[in-house]
């Protein structure tokens, strides 16, 4: 299923954007400068939690700038996407998207077979 988060219905060419990218995992669209995409965690990735994801974002998209199972990408003032000071790449956030229930379970099994 595919869900669109954000369409840029006005754009106007006197405004900067970040461009439209693919991080690996998502296709984010182009964002006005000063402003964060917003977008679904991904399904496909074992320990995100994409049906709180699903819920949140259909009632809530368009008052939050951040919550739990949704990701999200910073474009700068300038018009460019932030760039993580320790890999000096851009980045996008999906510490948002972590079950932390499935994680705790995870480690504890880890933790407990070694």
């Amino acid at each position: 299923m595919l869900i669109t988060v954000h369409k840029c219905q006005f754009c106007f060419a006197d405004r900067l954007w970040c461009p439209l990218e693919f991080d690996g995992w998502t296709c984010i669209n182009a964002t006005p400068a000063g402003e964060n995409a917003i977008f679904p965690c991904p399904y496909f990735v074992v320990g995100f939690d994409t049906n709180r994801n699903l819920e949140i974002y259909s009632f809530f998209a368009c008052f939050i700038l951040f919550s739990p199972g949704l990701a999200y990408r910073e474009c700068t003032k300038d018009g460019t996407w932030f760039v993580h000071p320790e890999s000096n790449k851009t980045w996008s956030n999906y510490t948002t998207c972590v079950d932390f229930e499935d994680l705790e379970v995870s480690n504890g099994i880890n933790n407990s077979c070694c």
